[in-house]
């Protein structure tokens, strides 16, 4: 095997599908190979970021919003250079005292307790450029969906789980893997973009159409170190970025319509760090940790995530 072990097998089989991330670099697996994840995220809201009269105010949440989600993801792989993923979650979010600020404030039932099926997604990638084949990078391009009806009704409140829309776009996705030392190194971007069919086009504050919510855009990175000779841990930053450039400010909106959160314009940084641990070529578990900064019309949320990844689960032995 040459090249740094083929990239050390391919940064030891791209750690089970790069597991708790969806679309995780430009990586696939191979014809036949499938890789399934389940995982728990917690997420815990205590401030909130408006622009209200062009001037960035920190609400304190003192009832604290808290969501729970647990969720699964199955990646398979349909050929040598293409994938296809979905993704499932439950997610469960309530506050700790409805009798505090914001709550009563906004209306809508903004801080009652919300659960169920959240947002649904699916992505089909397809690889373009292979490192293995003397590329310096590997790029991927393909398709990205997501079903967010089920939480049409609830998107009005603080505890929402999601907007209730149906998204459609596509991605592009950058990644390399090195030698280190004895183990390796590798690095990814993703960028999405996603058309979002609007709940509305008219809100009243908005100088023309609006549609309620806007498309958006999703950047995510990892640079993961696995410098140990066998490579079972690997760890390093994460940031991933969320952009809404079209909308209101918290502070134009009408607090009254049901689509008050979605005409917002949005930012939302987000910087962390990863670890996984592998147990051979059938698992691994990985843990996350991502905190909001400098956000824009956004809560102000601290996310702990953790799961584990298991490979050719419904594959049969022909050993």
């Amino acid at each position: 095997m040459t090249r740094k072990g083929s990239l050390i097998a391919m940064a030891a089989a791209l750690s089970l599908a790069t597991p708790a991330m969806a679309g995780s670099g430009p990586w696939v697996l191979g014809r036949g190979d499938q890789s399934l994840y389940v995982g728990l995220d917690s997420q815990r809201i205590d401030k909130l970021i408006a622009t209200i009269d062009g001037e960035r105010q920190v609400i304190d949440v003192d009832a604290r919003i808290t969501t729970f989600t647990a969720k699964a993801g199955l990646t398979y792989g349909l050929g040598t250079r293409v994938e296809v993923e979905g993704w499932v979650p439950w997610s469960r979010a309530w506050v700790a005292r409805d009798d505090l600020g914001p709550c009563g404030a906004l209306g809508l039932g903004e801080c009652r307790t919300t659960q169920g099926v959240g947002v649904i997604e699916g992505r089909l990638k397809l690889l373009l450029v292979d490192e293995l084949t003397g590329s310096p990078v590997s790029v991927a391009t393909g398709a990205h969906a997501r079903f967010g009806g089920l939480t049409h009704e609830t998107r009005a409140r603080l505890t929402n789980l999601g907007e209730g829309t149906t998204d459609l776009g596509g991605f592009v996705s950058v990644g390399r893997i090195g030698g280190l030392g004895s183990g390796y190194w590798s690095g990814h971007l993703d960028v999405t973009g996603l058309y979002r069919i609007p709940n509305t086009r008219t809100f009243p504050q908005a100088e023309g159409d609006l549609s309620a919510p806007g498309s958006d855009f999703q950047f995510a990175s990892d640079v993961l170190f696995a410098p140990m000779s066998a490579a079972d841990v690997s760890f390093g930053p994460s940031v991933s970025v969320y952009w809404r450039p079209f909308g209101l400010d918290f502070g134009e909106v009408d607090a009254s319509d049901p689509d008050r959160f979605g005409a917002l314009r949005v930012l939302a940084p987000r910087v962390g760090g990863k670890i996984i641990v592998r147990d051979g070529a059938k698992a691994a578990f990985s843990a996350s940790v991502l905190q909001t900064v400098a956000p824009v019309n956004n809560p102000n949320t601290f996310t702990v995530s953790m799961g584990i990844s298991l490979n050719g689960l419904f594959t049969k032995d022909r050993s």
